[in-house]
Parts: C-alpha cells; structure tokens; sequence
C-alpha cells in the first residue's frame, strides 16, 4: 500500500533500496524548505530538501553527499548509485518550488527507502490545516527578520527581502515585490502581515 510521509508512523515498514521491508524508527517535524530538489532516478523521481543526505556509491566505495552537493557536481554524481552499491542510479535533478517537507530514518543500513518524497503530495485536511499554519508563521518570522518592531524596514540582504516575498506569495498570491532586485513592495507586504497576525489562518 502506498503512503504520503504524512502517514507513515513509527514502526511502519517501509520499502528499501535493497529491495526488502525495514521498520521506521525516527520521523523528523514537517517544516517549509526554501531550497527543493527533484531527483530523477533510473526507478523513479524523489523530491527533497537541499540538505537532505544520500548514499551514492562511487568504485564501490559508499559517499554521503546531501542533494545540493549533488545540484552542484551533477556531471560527477550522474549515473552513480545510491542506496546499495546495485541500487538505483541518478539520472537528473533539477530546483523545485519551496514545499513542506518531512522526513524519516528506518533500521536500514544505509537509512534510506525507495520513496523519499518528504511531504509535499498530502490530501488529508489535518495536513492542509497545519501547512496553512506554517506557511503563516514562516511569514511572520521572516517579516520580523526585515522590519523592527516600530515597521521600519531594517539593513537586511537582498536575499533575505526575496525569502519574504517568496513566503508572503505562499500565504497569498500578490505583488509583494521585485524579486530580480529584491526591493520590496513594503505596503502590501505590511497589509498582509496585519492580517495575518490578527485572523491567524486567513487563508489556503
């Protein structure tokens, strides 16, 4: 049977890249990753976060490389396997939206199971609720990290100004800012913020 990480709990047994069951013993808290990955594999594709860590075997010998490390030498990492030294092989990976993401750890040797998708496909209205949750506190938390609590906008980077936008868009779809500039849109930024902060989960 097939499950989101949404509902597997500990103790499930999950499939592993050497082809048998192994229990899961550790399951992290679900939480917004900016920096998504979609692995293409020789049986199939996998989204993950950036720091998300993979065994790839390279001459037989086991390397553990997270996925941005992978991003970064593609050339190097194409073809190799991960998982077991006969596992799946990478064929492509390429950045993804920012999405919800958990995770698990089984009793296999290498940790890892065939399905890594960590969060992002959920359907059941208890997930729908909590993602709306953290999508709204992120914002809040990143709103803070650029205006002071007087609302003057504070000596911040560019990247930082971007993240905001990226997190307001997530709350609700608006004209937030420039992302090619990172100069932002303070008063929609703002109106957003106050309503957020007064009506909670204000929206999908």
């Amino acid at each position: 049977m097939k499950k989101t990480i949404a509902d597997v709990k500990v103790g499930d047994l999950v499939l592993g890249t050497d082809g048998k069951f192994h229990k899961v013993i550790e399951k992290t808290t679900a939480k917004l990753s900016y920096h998504m990955y979609e692995i293409e594999f020789s049986n199939g594709k996998v989204k993950c976060s950036n720091v998300h860590q993979w065994n790839v075997f390279i001459k037989n010998k086991m390397y553990t490389i997270d996925a941005e490390g992978i991003y970064q030498e593609f050339d190097w990492y194409k073809g190799r396997h991960v998982g077991t030294k006969d596992g799946p092989m990478i064929v492509n990976i390429r950045k993804i939206e920012p999405e919800i993401v958990q995770c698990i750890t089984t009793d296999a040797p290498d940790h890892q199971f065939a399905i890594y998708t960590e969060g992002g496909d959920v359907c059941n209205d208890n997930w729908k609720g909590l993602g709306r949750m953290m999508k709204n506190e992120d914002f809040k938390s990143l709103y803070k990290q650029v205006f002071d609590s007087n609302g003057n906008i504070t000596a911040c980077r560019r990247e930082k100004c971007r993240e905001l936008m990226v997190a307001a868009n997530k709350v609700k779809t608006g004209n937030y800012g420039d992302m090619n500039s990172g100069r932002l849109n303070i008063e929609n930024v703002k109106e957003l913020y106050k309503i957020v902060s007064i009506w909670g989960l204000a929206y999908e």
